[in-house]
């Protein structure tokens, strides 16, 4: 979504976007070029647009948190950072290939699974998440999507859910109803999630907190300041079920 976002942006006056995917094999060569790339399988994923391009002065920052080159109000600079950190947490690398006025492809590597029909986990199907006992979870997420889905899952699987939308939002229902977890997302609007980590451990010292980003790289300042466990987003719902069931046990 973030690289479609940005192909759209570099196309004010229209222009055509282009999805593709396709599995690409990668050989040694390829290799030398992009030191995250190993030989094996990959699939490549291709967003593809007609617009503006990147300048060259500007292409080697375009994955770094908070850089934009877009007005102000239109852009947090944090939509490529957010692509790159999953991509990297994936075992990916991505390449970009660029021309001014001509348009920008972002070619996405992710490893392609290889799993024979007797030890694939489709075989063997998928573990049934167990169910809580009621206990009071706090999310603390912008994202409205991301909100209801997580309330509606808490509750199917007999948890409590609470929902916030800020740091001041989840501190005040902290304070009013002693949550035994939190999920929360580092990168709120206001104030940031390791700083909301680091208050509501001031107050309820034995709160468990699971931090959740698109930035892998987030995970060590997040247990840092005092989270349980991380969670890489976008996260399988199975996983946070697992996480939140292992940490409550």
């Amino acid at each position: 979504m973030n690289l479609c976002v940005n192909a759209r942006d570099a196309m004010p006056d229209g222009g055509t976007l282009t999805i593709a995917a396709e599995p690409v094999a990668i050989d040694a060569a390829t290799v030398t070029i992009h030191p995250d790339a190993q030989v094996g399988q990959y699939l490549r994923l291709t967003v593809a647009d007609t617009g503006t391009g990147i300048d060259p002065a500007v292409r080697d920052r375009i994955f770094d948190p908070f850089f934009t080159t877009k007005g102000q109000d239109q852009g947090t600079g944090l939509g490529l950072a957010t692509v790159m950190g999953i991509v990297r947490s994936s075992g990916g690398f991505v390449r970009v290939e660029s021309a001014v006025g001509q348009g920008t492809q972002m070619q996405v590597y992710l490893p392609a699974l290889s799993t024979t029909q007797g030890d694939s986990p489709q075989a063997a199907g998928p573990e049934t998440p167990s169910s809580g006992q009621g206990e009071m979870i706090l999310l603390v997420d912008d994202d409205d999507s991301v909100q209801q889905a997580v309330r509606s899952l808490l509750e199917n699987y007999n948890y409590s859910p609470l929902i916030a939308s800020d740091g001041l939002g989840a501190i005040d229902l902290c304070a009013q109803h002693q949550p035994t977890l939190v999920v929360l997302d580092i990168m709120m609007p206001g104030m940031d999630g390791f700083t909301l980590i680091q208050r509501l451990k001031h107050r309820q010292p034995d709160l468990l907190i699971i931090a959740t980003s698109g930035l892998a790289t987030y995970q060590a300042a997040a247990i840092a300041a005092g989270a349980k466990t991380f969670l890489p987003k976008p996260y399988d719902f199975r996983d946070l079920l697992k996480t939140i069931a292992d940490l409550l046990r």
